[in-house]
């Protein structure tokens, strides 16, 4: 039997404001690191060789059901305008959660001719992300 987990019902949080209308979160957190090489003049069989660097989550990206001049939006462009480094916040449908700290850099409104306005948030991250593991009532929806 499978173990997959329906995507809906993901909340989204920018410090202690929830974002409302979370359409699509195309760029979760992930991780990479980058390659440094470290290959020199006696490398084996002149193979390059490697280490590991840096690593990063790099940048985080999701869709959200816009309405120019409510207070979400007023704040959205506040952290742009500020640059201020907040913690976010994703809660999965099951309970786990990721929070990080990053900038939001980039607001892309789009308004098509036949479709609702939309807007494109993308964060920056500063650091690691923290996991937290869901809880026992949360993942059976509690009682």
């Amino acid at each position: 039997m499978t173990k997959a987990i329906d995507g809906a019902g993901i909340c989204y949080f920018i410090g202690a404001l929830e974002i409302a209308e979370v359409t699509d979160i195309s760029d979760p957190p992930g991780k990479s690191r980058e390659a440094l090489d470290a290959s020199h003049h006696k490398s084996p069989n002149k193979m390059k060789e490697y280490i590991s660097g840096f690593g990063e989550i790099g940048e985080v990206k999701f869709n959200i059901n816009w309405i120019p001049g409510d207070d979400e939006s007023d704040a959205l462009f506040g952290y742009v305008d500020s640059g201020e480094v907040v913690v976010h916040r994703h809660v999965w449908p099951n309970g786990h959660e990721f929070s990080f700290s990053g900038f939001i850099m980039d607001l892309t409104p789009a308004a098509p001719l036949n479709g609702i306005l939309q807007m494109t948030v993308t964060v920056r991250t500063s650091g690691d992300t923290t996991a937290v593991e869901a809880t026992p009532e949360v993942e059976s929806g509690g009682e």
